[in-house]
């Protein structure tokens, strides 16, 4: 199985209160909790799912999309961010390349693939655990999901 998540990742702390909605929050932080959300729940599968379904997590690092439109409101900002993103992120197919390596027979199991160049925003991707130091208690965090959620993540015997 293949879970796409990004680097931005990185920028978001690993507690519990993301999982509740915080209206304050600015659009590219609640976009960075969901890509932790994403890392997280890729290592609970990774460690705790017996059937025979192999993960691995791609980010496709930084590119230059429409995104950026929708996630400033201030004309200047998304103007900066567009000449910084035509600079240093990959170009489309670039970001494409990463789900390549995950999608053969050679990716390790439970490989995070990425590019790793330019604070791994950019380049040709690479098996690279990003997130190693963000994971402190997945346990707790998928406890609190299945409060939420009122049903276990995986199911025992499946």
């Amino acid at each position: 199985m293949l879970i796409t998540s990004s680097c931005v990742a990185s920028y978001t702390n690993m507690t519990n209160d993301l999982l509740y909605p915080h209206p304050t929050r600015s659009r590219m932080k609640r976009y960075s909790d969901s890509k932790m959300m994403d890392a997280i729940l890729f290592k609970y599968l990774l460690e705790n799912d017996k059937s025979n379904i192999e993960y691995i997590m791609v980010h496709p690092g930084v590119a230059y999309t429409g995104l950026i439109n929708k996630a400033y409101k201030s004309k200047f900002i998304r103007v900066g961010a567009k000449l910084f993103l035509k600079t240093f992120a990959n170009p489309l197919w670039k970001s494409g390349l990463s789900s390549l390596p995950a999608s053969t027979k050679n990716a390790p199991i439970g490989a995070f693939i990425g590019p790793t160049h330019l604070f791994n925003t950019r380049g040709y991707p690479k098996n690279k655990n990003f997130l190693k130091r963000k994971y402190k208690d997945v346990d707790s965090f998928i406890k609190e999901t299945e409060k939420i959620l009122n049903q276990k993540l995986i199911k025992q015997g499946e």
